[in-house]
């Protein structure tokens, strides 16, 4: 295996890029290390899913990290790494619980979010969310449409994570079950 050695650039732009790539370079054994942590509690995930947005979650960490986080790299990446493959997970959990499938998208795409399929399902969120509760109705919006964690999800209500996550998984019970009555 050859080893090619780089100059350090006089760019700030190319300097950073090459820093992150280093990184990331040597931070890669960690994803599937996760990923095979979280196969054990998602099951349902293919382990190649998981790995991709541990991938893209080591990417951000590496473009993210300063010494300012008063932690190592790897504890900021861990925590990268595994909130990306959460979110994977939270995606496919949200298509299992909807009428329809959802398109696998990146929360700011704002081409996917137009497309035809993203409306239909938006629709079909619509129409389970007026069965539900406000609170229920608030917390789900906030948490899957909107992306927030339910650590945030809490703190702007004013009720505690795991209270916001006890509404969270009541509006999914009952959006299943309006779900089987409408088949």
């Amino acid at each position: 295996m050859s080893v090619v050695l780089q100059m350090p650039s006089k760019d700030p732009a190319v300097a950073a890029r090459q820093k992150r790539d280093e990184i990331v370079t040597a931070h890669l054994s960690l994803v599937p290390k996760i990923a095979r942590r979280m196969k054990r509690t998602h099951w349902r995930l293919d382990l190649d899913d998981l790995k991709g947005a541990g991938y893209i979650g080591l990417i951000q960490a590496a473009e993210r990290y300063t010494r300012a986080h008063h932690c190592a790299f790897q504890t900021f990446a861990y925590s990268r790494i595994q909130g990306e493959m959460l979110e994977l997970a939270r995606r496919r959990q949200l298509q299992e619980n909807c009428c329809q499938p959802l398109p696998v998208m990146e929360p700011r795409d704002r081409q996917a979010a137009r497309s035809l399929e993203a409306v239909e399902v938006r629709e079909c969120v619509q129409a389970i969310l007026t069965r539900l509760s406000p609170e229920a109705r608030e917390v789900l919006i906030a948490h899957y449409l909107q992306g927030k964690s339910l650590k945030v999800v809490g703190r702007e209500r004013g009720i505690a994570r795991t209270t916001a996550s006890d509404r969270l998984q009541d509006a999914l019970r009952r959006a299943r079950r309006a779900e089987s009555r409408a088949a």
